[in-house]
């Protein structure tokens, strides 16, 4: 594989690992146990190489969190497509995607430095929020408030586990109100 600090695994429908390492993606084929490196993107360097989670797009598709920002790659034609949001709001999608959680309807969550965004399938941003959004009397210092790990409890409630703490958010539809 790329290197050997592993960041994340994750198993596909055609009996294949995806394996996310400091340098880039790999894939191991589960039936034939070959490794396959996957070449980034030219113009991704190698700081922005660190691939933080992966998870199913579509059927045919991944998407790929990074320390460069989210990618959808396409296993078939080898190809990343960097995601971007429209430009109104651009600003508050800079930086790594260290976390990343598929929901029921096929879309996705991911945490880019204090940013938590819904993604549906079709890769359109449903809504987006700061996790140092008002919550408690408690502030976060931008430091304490970097999004690194996400999760649904079984009612609905995304947590949120940050560099500084825990927030837990209820998400009613396409409405994120803090708890």
């Amino acid at each position: 594989i790329s290197q050997d600090r592993i960041f994340s695994l994750f198993e596909d429908d055609q009996q294949r690992l995806w394996i996310g390492t400091r340098r880039g993606l790999n894939v191991l084929d589960l039936r034939t146990d070959k490794v396959h490196r996957i070449k980034m993107p030219a113009d991704v360097n190698m700081k922005q190489q660190v691939v933080y989670g992966i998870t199913q797009a579509t059927k045919a598709r991944l998407w790929v969190a990074t320390s460069a920002g989210l990618m959808l790659f396409d296993p078939a034609n080898k190809q990343f497509t960097k995601w971007q949001p429209e430009p109104s709001v651009r600003a508050d999608f800079v930086g790594e995607v260290r976390a990343i959680l598929r929901d029921k309807s096929a879309g996705i969550w991911i945490g880019q430095a204090s940013t938590i965004a819904h993604i549906n399938a079709d890769g359109q941003l449903l809504e987006h929020f700061k996790s140092t959004q008002h919550q408690d009397s408690k502030t976060l210092q931008d430091s304490q408030a970097l999004v690194r790990s996400l999760a649904f409890d079984n009612q609905g409630q995304l947590w949120v586990g940050l560099t500084g703490g825990l927030r837990i958010w209820r998400v009613h539809q396409q409405a994120a109100l803090a708890v």
